[in-house]
């Protein structure tokens, strides 16, 4: 009987992920269809579903076949069109590992293109082995989904499409609906703009030339020639597809996640040991019940929303 082979990853929430999972020795993908491995599957990409308790945290599980012991390693992507694209698809987390008797990890290793990875954390706590994995991965996930919500930002690199209505209230944009102000930040770049009335955003005409606009702080800005140029007034009658946050993630924004996590992680360990103060020595040391230490909250001051944006 076949075993459940099991992985899971941190990445920004509400994501469509899927993954390619490939065998090493052979390079044969494995199949959705029927999960076995061959070398042109009817289809190699994987559903990747997000843990409904745990934003942010995603998780693949495979039990329909016993797979041959060795290496094996797979990627994942964050799906941006109506079917999974490798090619233009952003790879969010990859990992690799070898099986003995369909089950048994020999070894492990995972790059998590999130804010930490679960090395960081365990290096922090000073963690041997991977007992506590699975909790350290929680508390992971637990901690991008509290830095997200202080700073206001999703922070990780990801793609992002925004509608907006110019001209009315709470339309989000400028007073000279000339700007458009986005939700995320930093902005790395526009895929496109469109202006459509009748908002089926697929006739070309209606893309505003990239020469024709730019980005300036937390605003989408049309480039001022002297005429009158504005967006098109009315409701959701411009669309903006465009690319915020960090593909490489700043030591000082890291360097909060792996603080937070560790945080929760000490506080878990503390609930479920009862322990509200203990002594030390002739001291006693009463742990103070903080949602968000002061120092994590001082390294994302840089990257918190301004008030009124």
């Amino acid at each position: 009987m076949a075993k459940t082979k099991k992985f899971s990853f941190v990445a920004a929430p509400g994501l469509t992920v899927y993954a390619v999972l490939i065998q090493r020795d052979t390079g044969h993908y494995l199949n959705d269809a029927d999960g076995g491995f061959a070398t042109a599957p009817a289809d190699k990409y994987q559903e990747v579903t997000e843990d409904a308790a745990l934003a942010g945290r995603y998780t693949y599980d495979e039990s329909r076949t016993a797979w041959a012991d060795g290496p094996y390693e797979f990627i994942a992507y964050s799906q941006l069109g109506g079917t999974p694209d490798p090619t233009t698809d952003t790879a969010i987390a990859s990992g690799s590992f070898s099986l003995i008797n369909d089950s048994v990890p020999v070894t492990a290793s995972s790059t998590i293109l999130g804010l930490c990875t679960l090395a960081d954390v365990k290096t922090q706590l000073n963690l041997p082995g991977s007992d506590m994995d699975q909790l350290v991965t929680d508390m992971i996930a637990a901690a991008e989904a509290m830095i997200q919500g202080k700073t206001g930002y999703t922070l990780i690199a990801t793609d992002h499409t925004e509608y907006f209505s110019p001209g009315q209230r709470g339309g989000n944009a400028g007073t000279d609906l000339a700007t458009l102000r986005v939700r995320e930040h930093p902005v790395i770049s526009v895929a496109s703009i469109y202006e459509d009335d009748e908002r089926s955003w697929s006739d070309p005409s209606d893309e505003i030339p990239a020469a024709d606009y730019y980005t300036s702080g937390y605003a989408v800005r049309l480039y001022n020639d002297g005429d009158t140029r504005s967006f098109r007034a009315g409701h959701r009658t411009v669309r903006v597809i465009y690319r915020a946050g960090y593909e490489t993630i700043p030591a000082d924004l890291r360097r909060a996640c792996v603080m937070m996590a560790a945080h929760l992680y000490y506080k878990a360990e503390r609930q479920r040991q009862n322990i509200a103060s203990e002594s030390m020595g002739d001291a006693a040391v009463t742990y103070l019940d903080q949602a968000m230490p002061k120092e994590v909250v001082e390294l994302l001051r840089p990257y918190t929303r301004p008030t009124g944006l």
